[in-house]
């Protein structure tokens, strides 16, 4: 008769020997993988060899270099926009000053009749053509400032376009001088009323169209209501300037269109020196490799 509890050794037996058979099978499946594990290592050991501390050192360094010279290069134009836009002032000034100069020393010249570009021809003239050089290098100084404080788009463009093309006029203004009234036309006077009036059209449009990027651009919305009003100041004296062009108070008239004008390219200048940079990317996104690690390309 068998013992009791029988029944439970045979099952316990039973499963023992089960689980030994799969210990067995485990085993013969790890011994047969093995090789190829090894294999694998070893092509690793061959084909990618491990990582050189100084390399990785030296990639380092590389990255915190191109950091350093982006951080230069912002504040380099940053620099450089502000110096532009004080530049800017300054020459408009002495544009100013050139012209109140010149008509003190000339005491027949009345500027109620007689143009600014008058002022060109006699025996003090050097002193309207510099300040026509420097209000074309003034208005090339905005618009080189204006460049990197403005969003792009399709109004800003244009308008910078207009801007340096005002510039080029003024160079143009000054080469070839004007005729005076009641003399005899020149190819030379022909060709200065011809430019400063592209020069004058140019602006108005050029300070309208960068109104209404003002009204739009966050940075900019607080200067939009002077901008403006200016832009519509000047459009306007533009009339009643070629209305009366041929009247005893052309001279006037010409001043009335011109003092708004470039009061504007002055309070924009001095706008535009008061704001931060665009923001740009942040420098951080260069990263260093990490030191004593093995490059992702090489493990891959």
């Amino acid at each position: 008769m068998p013992p009791a509890g029988g029944g439970e050794t045979g099952d316990g037996d039973m499963l023992r020997a089960v689980a030994r058979t799969a210990t067995i099978r485990k085993a013969t499946l790890f011994d047969s993988v093995r090789p190829s594990l090894r294999s694998f290592r070893s092509w690793l050991a061959i084909e990618r060899p491990p990582a050189c501390p100084a390399a990785h050192k030296a990639a380092a360094l590389r990255c915190r270099a191109l950091r350093l010279a982006i951080i230069c290069r912002r504040s380099w134009r940053a620099s450089l926009a502000t110096a532009l836009a004080t530049f800017a002032v300054i020459g408009i000034l002495y544009f100013f000053a050139a012209v109140t100069t010149e008509e003190l020393l000339r005491p027949l010249y009345d500027p109620v009749q007689r143009t600014i570009s008058e002022l060109a021809i006699g025996p003090f003239g050097f002193l309207q053509t510099s300040a026509f050089v420097v209000l074309g290098l003034s208005l090339l100084a905005l618009q080189h400032a204006l460049a990197r404080h403005l969003r792009h788009t399709v109004l800003s463009r244009i308008a910078l376009v207009l801007l340096a093309l005002c510039g080029v006029a003024s160079f143009l203004a000054a080469a070839f001088p004007t005729n005076l009234k009641g003399a005899v036309a020149t190819v030379a006077g022909e060709i200065h009323e011809s430019v400063a009036s592209i020069g004058y059209a140019g602006l108005i449009i050029a300070i309208i169209l960068l109104s209404l990027h003002f009204r739009r651009d966050e940075r900019w919305r607080t200067f939009f209501t002077a901008s403006s009003s200016l832009a519509l100041l000047g459009a306007g004296s533009s009339i009643f300037m070629g209305a009366t062009s041929n009247t005893d108070i052309g001279g006037l008239s010409q001043r009335v269109m011109v003092i708004p004008l470039l009061l504007w390219v002055v309070l924009t200048a001095l706008r535009l020196r008061s704001l931060p940079p665009l923001p740009q990317e942040p420098v951080a996104a260069v990263a260093e490799p990490a030191l004593g690690r093995r490059p992702r390309d090489e493990v891959l």
